[in-house]
């Protein structure tokens, strides 16, 4: 049954850390910003226990490394955790306390907590952001994922988490005088 997560803001920009639109039906889930998607796979798989690999589409690779330590030991135990609560999860940063899951460090988190049941990590991404800090990162070119997708997810190790990223697809451009972005295909 498709179910809105989060009442739905309405389309606004998210930033880093604002969660507009979580939506689900059965174990697909929709959002605009992708620090969720940590809460939404423990949701479907428990990732303390079970072996699982990722695929992730996206510009970005979601890793960022920097304080890294801090935000694996302020990293809740997300069974059981209701998503307004995995959202409100800050760390402690000098004389700062941002929230602990952004866009730009959930998938590094991930690979830090859960890192000995992930078997394979292909992300296939435009290099923005750190490397993922992971072994067994495979690192496929664009070209490589119409013709071996299916390939990838029947002779993995499953379950798979597919996890796209629609800007993969596209690259902002601004307007001549810098009043306004838009998106334009990056493969025609």
């Amino acid at each position: 049954m498709a179910e809105h997560l989060i009442p739905f803001k309405g389309k606004k920009h998210s930033g880093s850390v604002n969660q507009n639109l979580l939506w689900r039906d059965d174990n697909v889930y929709l959002m605009d910003n992708h620090r969720a998607a940590l809460w939404c796979w423990q949701q479907e798989i428990d990732l303390y226990a079970t072996k699982h690999s990722i695929l992730h589409i996206d510009r970005h690779t979601d890793c960022l490394g920097a304080n890294m330590g801090k935000h694996f030991e302020a990293a809740p135990d997300l069974r059981g955790l209701s998503i307004e609560d995995y959202l409100a999860a800050n760390v402690e940063l000098e004389c700062l306390n941002p929230p602990l899951f952004r866009w730009d460090n959930y998938l590094s988190i991930h690979l830090a907590t859960f890192g000995q049941n992930v078997a394979t990590l292909r992300s296939i991404d435009h290099g923005d952001g750190d490397d993922p800090d992971y072994a067994l990162t495979m690192r496929p070119r664009p070209d490589e994922l119409p013709e071996n997708m299916l390939y990838w997810l029947r002779h993995g190790c499953p379950p798979w988490i597919v996890n796209i990223d629609l800007d993969y697809f596209f690259s902002p451009a601004a307007s001549d005088d810098g009043s306004e972005t838009t998106w334009l295909p990056l493969f025609s």
